[in-house]
């Protein structure tokens, strides 16, 4: 596989798109483990993935012109976030950027892909100043805990958290430190 990837901001044009990468790993978690606990037309759904196309936070990863990643990338935290013991807690939140719905095409998982994606993420994080990211993941998404401590996020360990698009409330929190 050439490795010509390249994360950019989605246009409102491709949330279909977009749209179709999370419904058809859905699709195929259905098959075996919803492993994130998102639901289709729940949670990323198109107005989710709209507004965040709209206030420029909804990235894709790129490949010879064909969308195989989403994340959004901002600076939006819940406020259960304060209560974690963030290895640097004097940072103002301007300089910490939050990753939220991670996934990579189903067809790619396991060829590196997320590794590519989430080093691409940290570069456009060095690039805009930002100084660490922070993100969470549902405790029992136990591929995602692993991928995140392979690519050397601090596991903080389990908290409390409270999101709208769920009834979950127990999430793993991940730092990394980019200085």
């Amino acid at each position: 596989m050439k490795d010509n990837l390249r994360i950019r901001n989605a246009k409102l044009s491709e949330i279909n798109d977009v749209l179709k990468l999370y419904n058809d790993l859905l699709d195929s978690m259905d098959k075996t483990v919803n492993y994130p606990k998102w639901t289709k037309g729940v949670y990323p759904d198109f107005n989710y993935l709209e507004d965040k196309a709209r206030s420029k936070e909804l990235f894709i990863l790129i490949q010879d012109g064909s969308i195989i990643g989403s994340s959004v990338l901002n600076i939006d935290r819940i406020k259960d976030y304060q209560k974690i013991n963030w290895s640097q807690p004097e940072l103002d939140e301007s300089e910490i950027l939050t990753i939220h719905t991670f996934a990579v095409k189903e067809n790619l998982r396991g060829q590196g892909i997320g590794k590519k994606f989430i080093n691409l993420i940290e570069e456009y994080a060095l690039e805009n100043g930002f100084k660490s990211i922070h993100l969470d993941t549902i405790y029992s998404n136990i591929p995602a805990v692993h991928f995140y401590e392979n690519n050397d996020y601090k596991n903080l360990g389990q908290a409390e958290l409270h999101y709208d698009e769920t009834d979950e409330t127990r999430f793993i929190m991940f730092e990394k430190d980019l200085i």
